[in-house]
């Protein structure tokens, strides 16, 4: 089963209820959290995403797990839905059932990139979900298999226009982690021509330009630049950036989304450090 996200409108107020929120240009997750309560909170976004509280995973081949643009038809969604692939050492390949943590390791917003411009502020708190068996579409290029439990954190920036995420994944064995971690570089690394096939379907300019901005043994990091198509990310020009990094059994993605004019642009020559830090959180 492969958890998407789904596109909402961009302008319009947000209002974030009982969940786990996470905004971010190349979409929204809203994953529930068993048993847990999370404050209402609201924002107002001009060019952001309108995020509606998910109910429990209906029992589809495919779960949409909220989205950032408006709830998008079949000629704009996107269908990540695919069998899913059970990862070395992972629940679905070995068999175990498990509720284990993702062992969290929670960001702070200033250590996300770009905080000097965007002023990053936590949207709600964290929250974990148990995903075993799911397959997490981080965007139109790019899923984890095989992770047992996500915990997720938004932050809103740019003076509430621009987003950012954070996931935290935790899987039964460091195999299963890194074969997720390679599975999301090879579909980001295919990410160009993955999205500009998107864009002609959906009639927008082929206009996207991916490029990967930095990378270590064991975390990568991808600028994309494009004319959003209504789905899994918002509509209109915008620039993603996304992170991956991997140590024994956890892996974090970390992106944001720049919307122009609501923040000074992001210099990538800042993205080698974002992954040093990012590996030596994983490390502690």
């Amino acid at each position: 089963m492969t958890i998407k996200r789904t596109a909402r409108p961009r302008t319009l107020t947000l209002t974030i209820a009982a969940g786990v929120v996470a905004a971010s240009g190349l979409g929204v997750f809203l994953a529930e959290s068993a048993g847990a309560t999370t404050p209402t909170t609201s924002a107002t976004r001009t060019q952001s995403t309108h995020i509606v509280p998910m109910g429990s995973a209906p029992s589809s081949p495919t779960v949409e797990a909220t989205g950032s643009a408006a709830a998008a038809g079949p000629s704009s969604q996107v269908s990540t839905a695919s069998a899913s692939v059970s990862a070395p050492g992972s629940a679905a390949a070995s068999g175990v059932a498990s509720t284990g943590s993702a062992q969290h390791v929670q960001l702070t917003a200033t250590q996300l990139p770009a905080d000097s411009a965007e002023k990053w502020v936590p949207a709600g708190t964290p929250s974990t979900r148990t995903v075993a068996g799911h397959d997490i579409g981080e965007n139109e290029c790019a899923k984890v298999d095989g992770a047992i439990t996500w915990i997720q954190q938004s932050f809103s920036g740019g003076d509430g226009q621009n987003v950012a995420i954070q996931d935290t994944f935790g899987f039964t064995s460091a195999a299963a982690a890194h074969y997720a971690y390679q599975s999301a570089v090879t579909g980001m690394d295919a990410c160009q021509q993955t999205t500009r096939a998107l864009q002609s379907t959906n009639k927008v300019p082929a206009d996207a330009t991916v490029a990967e901005t930095a990378s270590k043994a064991d975390a990568a990091a991808w600028k994309r630049n494009w004319t959003g198509v209504m789905g899994m990310s918002a509509d209109g020009p915008q620039t993603n950036h996304v992170y991956f990094a991997v140590d024994g059994s956890r892996l974090i993605v970390l992106q944001f989304t720049e919307f122009p004019g609501n923040a000074a642009p992001y210099d990538v020559s800042a993205d080698p450090a974002v992954l040093s830090m990012l590996g030596a959180e994983l490390a502690r």
